[in-house]
């Protein structure tokens, strides 16, 4: 098999696995990693409690307000706890979308698809029939963070106001995106071995350049949640994908062979670079979502 056979045997090896990964995930439009909230509430003190962010808008991605017709998607709490939520009058005119779940100290409220833009936390404790809720917020970030404290909060009235307070994971953050950086990096540092990118320059070369087009595409994605809503969040992100891609196919295009003394031809970098990024970027969101959103 000659060297042009060889890579195409390479290239459709590779496309091959990624196809194949649509049959073992969940196929949506929109793959990779979504902004989302997370609400930590403490002082629930082992009582029963549910919890759903109020919306200002009637719908965000496939949640949306009941139209009084179809058959509604419940939550975890079935059909009572959804009906209590139901009718919830908010006194700022928010809406219920639909989706709530269990709530307790250890286990937090997470929205993690398309949540809204500007919302207000509303929890709901079926022993008392009683709710708390918070002041408005806002998505801050990519991956937005609040904390509600309630032990102060009497349970014997119906209905109590808090404040919701930003406190960014940090830490999450930090293992999250070392993991997402491991992961790219180990992908197309595979694929560079089955491409011929075997020698030490060209692998400190790939390795330089992933991290830093992670660090830009990480950032960059942070800064596009304050300015675009969630309807052109993906438009971005692809965009951004696209960019990286570029910018590595460039480098890679330009430097890989003369590392190498020729081999593998110049030529097979284009290929490498497209074929090495639609692995990360499918393989890696698919595990990111799975384990961390």
């Amino acid at each position: 098999m000659n060297q042009k056979k060889r890579y195409y045997f390479y290239l459709l090896i590779i496309c091959l696995f990624i196809t194949g990964m649509f049959f073992v995930m969940p196929v949506h439009a929109d793959t990779g990693p979504k902004p989302f909230v997370d609400i930590t509430v403490t002082g629930i003190d082992g009582r029963t409690c549910y919890g759903t962010l109020l919306s200002k808008e009637k719908s965000t991605g496939p949640a949306s307000v009941w139209d009084g017709t179809e058959e509604p998607y419940v939550g975890e709490g079935g059909k009572e706890i959804w009906s209590k939520f139901q009718a919830y009058q908010d006194t700022d005119g928010f809406y219920f979308l639909n989706w709530n779940w269990a709530v307790s100290d250890e286990e937090p409220l997470h929205w993690g698809y398309y949540p809204p833009e500007e919302f207000k936390v509303l929890l709901y404790f079926p022993e008392t029939d009683s709710f708390v809720v918070s002041s408005i917020c806002y998505r801050y970030a990519f991956s937005t963070y609040y904390t509600m404290n309630i032990s102060e909060v009497p349970t014997s009235q119906p209905f109590a106001a808090v404040s919701a307070v930003k406190k960014y994971d940090f830490k999450y953050e930090s293992i999250s995106f070392a993991v997402r950086m491991l992961l790219t990096v180990g992908v197309e540092l595979a694929a560079a071995w089955v491409f011929g990118y075997r020698k030490k320059k060209q692998i400190i070369l790939l390795l330089e350049v992933n991290v830093v087009t992670q660090i830009i595409l990480n950032v960059m994605l942070n800064v596009m949640v304050y300015g675009m809503s969630t309807a052109y969040y993906l438009t971005g992100y692809y965009l951004l994908e696209i960019l990286v891609t570029g910018i590595e196919m460039f480098i890679d295009y330009k430097y890989l062979s003369a590392y190498g003394n020729g081999y593998p031809p110049k030529s097979r970098a284009i290929y490498y670079a497209l074929a090495a990024n639609l692995a990360s970027f499918f393989l890696g969101g698919y595990i990111i979502t799975r384990w961390f959103y």
